[in-house]
């Protein structure tokens, strides 16, 4: 932003002078509510992640939790399959007592691993949905610190340039 001034009989003509002060503070001003403006998107996006961070805690503790009844599941599996090769020994006395007992523990042994299958698909489910919140967060966070930069470089040169009219100011008095 380069401003000519028009001469007067002791310098530059003070109207011209006093037009680019007040432009110039009205333009740092303008920039000073971008940065706060920036500021706070940045303190809100800040929350966001403290947010998303207790989420993943919470996945964390469910994951945990998902772990631990499957294993408790796969110790049930394994009784069971125990009680079907004894029921499988004790067919010779009664046959259809033991065919009974194995159809119902493969049904428990079924139902266990649909069980299983629907967890995991849930839990890939919501991991795919946090990763894809955590890289929108990502590009979010960015821009905001592009847009930051530029405000920066934009007040600086602002400021720089007022800096100048006041040597020159100081140089002609």
């Amino acid at each position: 932003m380069s401003k000519k001034f028009r001469n007067s009989l002791f310098g530059f003509n003070r109207d011209d002078v006093m037009d680019f002060v007040v432009e110039s503070r009205e333009k740092e001003a303008k920039l000073k509510a971008k940065c706060d403006e920036l500021n706070t998107s940045i303190d809100e996006l800040n929350i966001k992640l403290a947010d998303l961070e207790k989420t993943v805690a919470d996945f964390k503790r469910r994951e945990e939790s998902l772990t631990r009844l499957s294993e408790s599941i796969g110790r049930l599996y394994l009784v069971a399959q125990a009680n079907a090769e004894a029921v499988t020994k004790a067919a010779e006395e009664n046959a259809t007592k033991a065919t009974l007992c194995v159809e119902s523990n493969m049904r428990i042994a079924c139902e266990a691993e649909s069980k299983l299958e629907e967890i995991g698909l849930e839990l890939n489910k919501r991991t795919e949905k946090y990763l894809e919140d955590i890289e929108l967060l990502k590009a979010q966070l960015s821009e905001a610190k592009n847009t930051i930069e530029e405000n920066k470089s934009i007040i600086e040169e602002g400021l720089s340039e007022a800096s100048k009219v006041g040597t020159k100011n100081n140089e002609n008095s």
